[in-house]
Order: structure tokens, then C-alpha cells, then sequence
């Protein structure tokens, strides 16, 4: 007769069914080395203390609207602020780690993100994409309350041929009538290759950080040999950062525009003090 799979399992077996048989003793397996029997436990215990952790509902989410513009394999959603987003591609197949408010991003948002993932770098396409993405990481990503606080910046003026804050009160008076609020100190700048083939390396000889409102001038210039007029170019070239923002046109990000070149040519000594620079940069680097 045939038998019948019952709901409820009976506690009395039926008589009519073979019992199984008690396997016979089975053949030893083979003996593993000493140090391969010690990883395998390792990766054994490693895998029963830290299992992997299922996809959230909002990672699978974000991935099925994701993929409606792009191939994704994979879709991490992070907390991390200053990597907005990473991906690696393999077999066709995106990888991707993303931060997490663009779980409600809209669609033309997500456009931009497959845009900027699949463009070719330093393309149009891919520089437009990265703009529309910061933007909606500024409306929508986590406030500037919530990030760790920066270490404290050490201000050091006065070198050893000339007092910074001087020049920086007397430029600030005469070219902005007093208006601008930045620190200023002696640092470091780092080398940089030039993107000039031949070109060797250049020396940045001052910067403007605008979170700290600070400028920094290089060490390089701390020497009797350098005209003051020379250190005071440079200086009023970074307090003019702070005078004139930066302007985002189509997805790029530009410091130095007409405007900026135009009041750059203001100070009294700007051809002068460029010419000097010209004849002298290779010293400076070596000095750098």
C-alpha cells in the first residue's frame, strides 16, 4: 500500500516500516596536518562569533531603484561623511557603498549617481553628476553638529625674518578696508608634482583653509634673502580667498576665476613680486 505523509508525526512507529539499517563503521578520514586543522578551527570559530549580518530592508530597497539605471551587485549603506560614495566594478556588476540619506534620494538623484559611477573620470558627465550629488549631501546628510570637532590649529606668526599678522593688518586695511577676519600663521605646504609634463615639482607657497579662515604661508619665504614685498603678494593673493568664495559652474569647482584675477592684479607689487618669484622658484622648492 502506498504510504501516506501524515501531518502530525506519530510517536509509535509503524510495523510494516523498515527500520533503517545502523551505518557500518565508517573509513577514518584522512589526517589533515597539524597547522591546517588549526586554521580551519580558526576560520570555524571567526565564523560562528561574527555571522554575516543579513541585508536591511532599506539596503535592498536602495539597490532594486539603483538598478533600474545601473548593473549592482552589491549595495553597502555607510555612515562615513567624507567618502559620500565608493564603488568598484567587477564582471559588469557594480559594487557600491553609499551613504545612507540617499535611502530617500529622488530619482533624478539616483540618475546622477549611476551617471557619476559608470562616466569616464574628468568627463563633463561624470563632473555634473558629482555636483548634483554634493548638493543633495548638503541638504540632506548629516549637520556639521554631529562631526567630531577638528584639533585645535596652532598658530605660529612670527618667524624668523617677519611678524605675519603685520603685513595681514596692513594689507587688510588697505585692500578691504579692514572687513576680513582670518588668521594667519607660518606652515608647511606640501611638494606637488606639476601637471605640466617636464615641469618637475611646484611649491605652494601659501593656502586658505575657509572651514579655519586661516592662512598659511610657507617656511620657504621666512628667509632675509625674500623680499617682503614678495611674502606680502603672497599673502594678499590667499587673504583674497577669503574676499572672493569659489563658484561651481557646471559641476566644477573654480577658485581662481576673472574676478579673482582681476582684483589679484590690484596689489601694488603683483608683477613685480610674480617676476621675482620666476626667477627664484627653483630655489624655493629646493628650500621647500
Amino acid at each position: 500500500m502506498p504510504l501516506q505523509l501524515d501531518l502530525f508525526r506519530s510517536a509509535v512507529r509503524p510495523a510494516n516500516l523498515r527500520q533503517p539499517r545502523a551505518p557500518e563503521s565508517p573509513t577514518p578520514p584522512p589526517t589533515e596536518p597539524a597547522h591546517e586543522r588549526r586554521t580551519a578551527g580558526r576560520q570555524a570559530l571567526a565564523a560562528e562569533s561574527s555571522p554575516q549580518a543579513p541585508a536591511s530592508p532599506s539596503d535592498r530597497g536602495l539597490k532594486a531603484r539603483l538598478r533600474a539605471f545601473i548593473p549592482i551587485s552589491r549595495i553597502v549603506l555607510t555612515n562615513n561623511r567624507s567618502s559620500i560614495i565608493t564603488a568598484r566594478q567587477i564582471r559588469g556588476q557594480f559594487e557600491v557603498r553609499i551613504h545612507r540619506c540617499f535611502e530617500q534620494a529622488p530619482d533624478d538623484v539616483l540618475i546622477g549617481v549611476a551617471s557619476f559611477l559608470r562616466s569616464p573620470k574628468r568627463s563633463a558627465e561624470r563632473r555634473a553628476a558629482l555636483h548634483l550629488i554634493r548638493q543633495y549631501f548638503q541638504s540632506n546628510g548629516p549637520p556639521d553638529a554631529g562631526r567630531r570637532p577638528r584639533r585645535a590649529v596652532v598658530l605660529r606668526p612670527v618667524g624668523r625674518t617677519l611678524d605675519l599678522r603685520n603685513l595681514r593688518d596692513e594689507i587688510n586695511q588697505q585692500y578691504f578696508d579692514g572687513k576680513l577676519s582670518v588668521d594667519i600663521t607660518w606652515g608647511r605646504a606640501f611638494r606637488r608634482r606639476s601637471r605640466r609634463r617636464g615641469c618637475g615639482f611646484s611649491v605652494r607657497l601659501g593656502t586658505y583653509t575657509e572651514r579655519d579662515q586661516l592662512v598659511r604661508i610657507h617656511r620657504c619665504l621666512d628667509q632675509a634673502t625674500v623680499p617682503q614685498y614678495v611674502v606680502a603678494a603672497v599673502v594678499y593673493h590667499e587673504m583674497l580667498h577669503a574676499a572672493i568664495p569659489p563658484v561651481v559652474k557646471n559641476g566644477r569647482r573654480h577658485v581662481h576665476t576673472r574676478e579673482f584675477r582681476r582684483r589679484e592684479r590690484l596689489f601694488q607689487h603683483h608683477q613685480r613680486a610674480e617676476r621675482w618669484i620666476d626667477r627664484n622658484l627653483e630655489k624655493l622648492i629646493r628650500a621647500g
